[in-house]
C-alpha cells in the first residue's frame, strides 16, 4: 500500500491516480481549531478491494 498519510491532498490525489487507484475523499474537522488553508491526509482506510477511502482534515 502506499503510504501518503501526512501528505499534502493534491499531493496525494496525483499519486493515486498515476498508479490507477479509485479513492474517496472525507473531510473531517482537525482537532484544533486551525484556521488553516491546507488539507492534509489524515488517515488511509481500505473498505473495498477497489476503492481506497481518504480522510482529510484542514491544517
Amino acid at each position: 500500500m502506499i503510504d501518503i498519510i501526512g501528505m499534502d491532498l493534491y499531493d496525494a490525489i496525483k499519486l493515486l491516480e498515476k498508479n490507477n487507484l479509485k479513492y474517496k475523499i472525507i473531510e473531517t474537522r482537525s482537532v484544533y481549531n486551525y484556521t488553516g488553508y491546507q488539507y492534509k491526509v489524515v488517515n488511509v482506510k481500505n473498505i473495498n478491494n477497489n476503492e481506497i477511502t481518504v480522510i482529510i482534515a484542514k491544517f
